[in-house]
């Protein structure tokens, strides 16, 4: 991408927060790349690493027609809305050749079904990274089912997944609906009893913020334990750099209790809203926590939130 080092652009003492800025060139393929960083001295790297994946997106792979007569309609989507990680399932994805040319079988052409990443979301890329190729030949007119298996990522979350016809490097046809999968963690079954476990599915946390202006906060958990979350036992908790809990925080938010008891195996989405009292780059993290005060299951994803005057 063009960029390989990154000075500092001044003296950074501890406690303090510093700005990078740089220039990077996309690759000209849209996919999901590789792309980490973190700090070194004389090439020896200290501190936690950035996140280590991103998407690049391009216009070619929106719905298009290729100028050698192929196209696609798309038909119909056949996957499980909610896997467990690290588990196979099945997919069929129904399309019509629309086109006036065959679609031929076999890895000894050029026509096949790939993944394609055209939004801001990003794809787990152990998903659908292999092309799928015809197991028969499907002739102008004729609607054909295309069937595959993927695994689960080993990570729950939620996922949109997407494909689209292919022929050499050109894209053709319309692309299918996204599909959301909600991924969720290992079987319980394993777990000792009385458990508690949670995983964060999703959140909506914006990147910046005005300095204090209320703004909504939804994030999204799945139950992986075996213990039923009791509504005013155990609640979701603003956490600091040490993992830790911080009742009194710059986001003037206490401990937000659960809307509703939550099954394991369920999902429970938390809505509240914070209201930033200091500007600056600030940190954003939250763990649920039982009615003891200990902090259980894998906390949020960190966010760096800049907060302004306005």
């Amino acid at each position: 991408m063009g960029c390989q080092k990154v000075n500092l652009p001044n003296d950074v003492y501890p406690s303090e927060k510093v700005i990078l800025l740089f220039n990077i060139t996309a690759p000209q393929t849209p996919g999901v790349y590789a792309f980490r960083w973190a700090m070194t001295e004389d090439f020896t790297f200290f501190g936690e690493y950035t996140d280590n994946l991103v998407n690049v997106t391009g216009d070619r792979v929106s719905p298009v027609y290729d100028d050698s007569g192929n196209n696609a309609e798309f038909v119909s989507l056949s996957i499980p809305e909610t896997m467990s990680a690290g588990n196979k399932y099945k997919v069929r994805i129904t399309l019509k050749n629309t086109g006036n040319t065959v679609w031929q079988s076999s890895q000894d052409n050029e026509f096949k079904l790939v993944s394609v990443t055209g939004s801001s979301d990003v794809i787990y890329p152990d998903w659908n990274s292999s092309q799928i190729y015809l197991s028969n030949s499907v002739e102008p007119g004729q609607t054909s089912d295309i069937e595959f298996y993927l695994s689960a990522p080993v990570n729950p979350g939620i996922y949109t997944l997407q494909w689209i016809m292919k022929k050499g490097e050109y894209y053709f046809g319309q692309k299918t609906n996204n599909a959301t999968i909600r991924v969720t963690g290992n079987s319980t079954r394993d777990l000792d009893p009385q458990s508690y476990n949670a995983t964060f599915m999703e959140q909506s946390v914006p990147n910046s913020m005005i300095l204090n202006e209320s703004q909504d906060i939804s994030v999204t958990v799945s139950n992986t334990g075996t213990n039923t979350w009791k509504r005013d036992r155990e609640q979701l908790v603003m956490i600091d750099a040490k993992k830790s809990i911080s009742s009194l925080n710059m986001w003037n938010v206490g401990y937000i209790q659960l809307p509703n008891d939550v099954e394991p195996g369920s999902l429970v989405t938390f809505n509240f809203k914070v209201k930033p009292n200091e500007t600056g780059w600030q940190y954003f993290q939250c763990s649920m926590m039982k009615d003891d005060g200990t902090l259980f299951g894998s906390p949020s994803k960190s966010v760096e939130v800049i907060v302004s005057k306005r």
